[in-house]
């Protein structure tokens, strides 16, 4: 409820994701049911129990400590802890930028695998992101026209970029060169800024974002401007 906003601890939704779908995590304790659950008069309590409700008895729902968060799940096959910040060279540094992007297409694959399974809201209206069975009733939204609707947000089923937004950029060819002028934005392609970022570290441009990133356009000079057709 929206009185008790503060009193919940956010956290991000790809994190809030994995939690429900099993993963523990020490920093944000979990309770988790052994068994399946029914809402009767507003109140959980066990499935086996709904004969003990009828005679006036709610049975107590059981709850499981969580097991110690293992590190190691995190970590794909040769992890960043054998590069050091001050040993990257550009050879090395080519290697960071090409496991960073793997790890950013591992998550958004496994991110989709999970939205499948567990719900994932997003406002139409302040693009607020919720992971849960419904969503949040907290009147916060900033939207547009949010007072005809007492601040409450309008939840739709959400997308793998609502969950994980790509953030496009524009695409630099030269990252030796001057700033990209605005007058030439319409020559540039675009790109994830994790992409982008691996990319002018030395990684291999996805394919595919080749053609998002227009790679085959020629960026012509400001005084070349008006005689470009």
């Amino acid at each position: 409820m929206h009185e008790n906003r503060w009193n919940i601890p956010r956290v991000p939704a790809i994190v809030e994701l994995c939690i429900q779908a099993g993963v523990d995590i020490p920093l944000y304790p979990t309770k988790r049911r052994t068994e399946p659950v029914v809402v009767i008069d507003n109140e959980i309590v066990d499935f086996d129990a709904k004969e003990k409700h009828k005679s006036g008895n709610v049975g107590k729902c059981k709850i499981i400590k969580p097991t110690k968060f293992n590190e190691k799940h995190l970590y794909l096959k040769g992890s960043f802890d054998d590069l050091e910040v001050c040993a990257l060279d550009a050879k090395n540094l080519a290697v960071l930028a090409e496991k960073t992007m793997q790890a950013w297409f591992l998550m958004r694959d496994g991110a989709k695998k999970l939205m499948s399974k567990y719900m994932v809201y997003v406002c139409g209206y302040c693009q607020q992101v919720h992971v849960g069975p419904k969503g949040a009733k907290t009147s916060e939204c900033k939207g547009y026209k949010n007072y005809q609707r007492s601040g409450r947000h309008g939840w739709q089923e959400a997308t793998i970029d609502d969950l994980i937004p790509p953030g496009y950029v524009w695409h630099v060819q030269d990252c030796r060169g001057p700033p990209l002028p605005t007058e030439l934005r319409v020559f540039f392609g675009a790109a994830p800024a994790v992409i982008e970022l691996c990319v002018q570290a030395g990684a291999a441009i996805p394919e595919d974002y080749k053609a998002m990133m227009r790679l085959d356009v020629v960026v012509p000079d400001l005084s070349e401007l008006n005689k470009v057709v």
